[in-house]
């Protein structure tokens, strides 16, 4: 069997494509297929780009060996120098991250788009989304599942969701699809556990962030793919403690610090510090287009607040779905 020749070669590089956002990878290293399909499993909207071409305009992450690590930006070509030993960075792990980050930020000066930390489904019955924010641990990943099982749905995206503005909307662009669910989470829902095998036998109580990655199609869920105008934005929380479900519009100080910081977590380079290719820390990365992205995400913000978000504060995965399903085609 003839070996694979590398697709990364130093004469002409890879083009990845993140969203709508194609960015070129060049320098001293070489990628293989196998790396590249690896990293696009966990990577969002991440595809290798076969629309190669020479445009100048494409931003680019250039490597270079050095013994020093070193990383910046210039403005005027939009690219993001890293240099560094290849015992560091020579899989091309941080590079691929790298050309994620400059993507982000690219797709949020040029139309208003921002990788952000959210689920996002589909309602093809009325053509529109609903967005669903929240902390760590809330329940957006098991509303998500339950509505697209339940209700029809699709999935958009699960923890990674690209949400932009345009004319009079608001809308998806995107997101990770795959579903990161904690154990904990499965033992708690009666139709989470009817549904998903996790293939494990112990008695012991899991902990708390040790989750199992499932892809919609093993959940028997259609990937709704490409841009959908956003009908509802819910903020979240699945408490047993509750008793009742309670919604309301949310608002307030707590609603505009959350959305600040979410939808400028990414273009800040506060969700993406430079490391290495084990994932060792090396410090942060420098802005890219920061006051033009930082002008684009508070126009955003206020878009989203004129909008206006449910706050749903729910005792289980059954009613916070229900309620979503029931209300999602139209404000309370």
């Amino acid at each position: 069997m003839t070996e694979q020749a590398p697709l990364f070669r130093r004469d002409n590089g890879v083009q990845l494509r993140f969203a709508e956002q194609a960015v070129r990878i060049e320098g001293d290293i070489e990628f293989d297929m196998d790396t590249l399909r690896e990293l696009s499993t966990s990577v969002t909207e991440m595809t290798i780009d076969e629309r190669f071409g020479d445009e100048a305009a494409i931003p680019r992450v250039v490597y270079s060996k050095t013994d020093d690590v070193e990383v910046r930006y210039s403005r005027d070509t939009n690219t993001l120098y890293l240099s560094g030993p290849t015992r560091s960075f020579g899989r091309g792990t941080s590079l691929v991250y790298l050309a994620e980050y400059l993507a982000a930020c690219t797709l949020a000066e040029r139309q208003g788009d921002f990788l952000t930390h959210a689920a996002a489904i589909y309602n093809p019955e009325t053509n529109r989304s609903q967005i669903l924010f929240g902390e760590k641990g809330a329940g957006k990943t098991t509303l998500a599942i339950r509505a697209c099982k339940e209700g029809g749905h699709q999935i958009i995206g699960n923890d990674q969701v690209y949400i932009g503005s345009s004319a009079s909307n608001i809308h998806t662009s995107g997101g990770n699809a795959w579903f990161n669910i904690r154990r904990t989470a499965i033992a708690s829902d009666d139709y989470l556990e009817r549904i998903i095998t996790t293939g494990d036998s112990s008695s012991e109580k899991p902990a708390w962030n040790d989750k199992i990655r499932l892809t919609p199609e093993q959940l028997d869920i259609a990937h709704k793919i490409g841009r959908t105008i956003v009908g509802n934005i819910f903020h979240v929380r699945i408490d047993h403690t509750q008793d009742t479900l309670y919604a309301a519009p949310w608002s307030g100080v707590q609603q505009n610090l959350i959305l600040h910081e979410r939808l400028g977590r990414h273009i800040s380079g506060q969700a993406t510090p430079l490391q290495d290719d084990a994932g060792n820390y090396l410090g942060s990365l420098p802005l890219v287009k920061h006051e033009t992205t930082m002008r684009q995400r508070d126009e955003l913000v206020k878009r989203i607040i004129s909008m206006g978000i449910t706050e749903v504060f729910a005792p289980d995965g059954v009613s916070a779905t229900s309620y979503i399903l029931e209300h999602g085609a139209r404000k309370i």
